[in-house]
């Protein structure tokens, strides 16, 4: 009985600093998972409001439920707890993954049903164009960002394959609205205008390549030309 005991104080002790040690490393991954989803999630959520922290527990889950794996296969436990372990460690880590894409769309969700703070318009030249507009003009500038969808993927291969070979023009219309922060979460959409193209650029991704998101135009680019 005693000994049983001291055996699962050490197997918390065990889990506890391994949880702790594991959950401290993946810090130093920050960088790569933000880098990584970067593609995956809402296409307004930039690299400044993704919630990597989601990504840093999901790796720690997921460590955390090959290192208590191996424990149970080395000391030869039940193959059905072994399983179970497994299995419970899989779909936790899922459940926090999905966290991470709910958590983006929420914050993508302040456009639908927060204030806006501020809006800043203006060309690569520094131009600002925000009073070229009056209230009417500005207000369905902004509900045209609101309503902007993403291009086929064809397309988006397309436009990002030309992007990448020829970059952007020096004429760049640059779009940022500020909403109110809800809950802890604040969202700045930045959205570009070149010529008949409009695009997010989300942040540097993987193998520091720019992740750029191109959306159908709704009738927003007339309002730049």
């Amino acid at each position: 009985m005693i000994r049983e005991r001291e055996n699962k104080k050490e197997q918390i002790t065990f889990l506890t600093l391994t949880f702790l040690v594991v959950y401290s490393c993946s810090y130093l991954l920050s960088d790569t998972f933000g880098r990584f989803m970067l593609r995956y999630g809402n296409p307004f959520v930039s690299s400044a409001n993704q919630p990597v922290i989601y990504m840093n527990l999901a790796f720690t889950v997921l460590v955390l439920t090959l290192v208590i794996t191996i424990r149970l296969l080395i000391k030869r436990t039940d193959f059905k707890k072994t399983v179970s372990a497994l299995a419970v460690g899989g779909c936790l880590t899922a459940l926090i993954v999905a966290g991470y894409f709910v958590n983006c769309n929420f914050t993508a969700s302040a456009m639908e049903d927060r204030a806006v703070l501020d809006h800043f318009f203006y060309k690569t030249s520094d131009e600002k164009l925000n009073e070229k507009y009056d209230e009417n003009e500005t207000k369905e500038i902004i509900r045209l960002c609101k309503q902007l969808k993403p291009v086929s993927e064809n397309e988006q291969r397309k436009l990002e394959k030309n992007y990448r070979k020829n970059g952007e023009s020096s004429d760049v219309v640059s779009i940022t609205v500020i909403y109110e922060e809800s809950f802890g979460q604040n969202l700045d959409i930045n959205i570009n205008i070149d010529g008949n193209k409009i695009y997010v650029d989300k942040g540097t991704g993987l193998h520091d390549k720019e992740v750029v998101v191109f959306f159908k135009d709704n009738g927003l680019t007339k309002y730049f030309r």
